[in-house]
């Protein structure tokens, strides 16, 4: 179908995965599979770091963007350290 005035289009999966940081803490998450565009379609704000990019997905990098309740649960005593080697379900 043609959408007037759309210029991005952008898949969207939803899941509850379980959650772990490198140092334990765990949590059960809501998780939405996507690409790039998704970040552009719904104007999603990133407070730290960056949002999912063409290049993580052409290269089927395990990335993630956390929302600021998950980060707070999954990391409460120090925030999110960069390229933390945190996991999500089987990630």
């Amino acid at each position: 179908a043609i959408v007037p005035r759309a210029t991005d289009v952008a898949p969207l999966r939803a899941g509850l995965l379980q959650a772990a940081s490198d140092e334990g803490v765990q949590s059960r998450v809501d998780v939405l599979g996507t690409t790039a565009a998704y970040g552009r379609v719904a104007a999603v704000p990133v407070a730290e770091g960056r949002f999912l990019s063409d290049l993580d997905v052409r290269q089927r990098r395990r990335v993630a963007v956390l929302g600021s309740s998950v980060a707070d649960r999954l990391f409460p005593a120090k925030g999110i350290p960069p390229r933390s080697p945190g996991r999500i379900g089987s990630f």
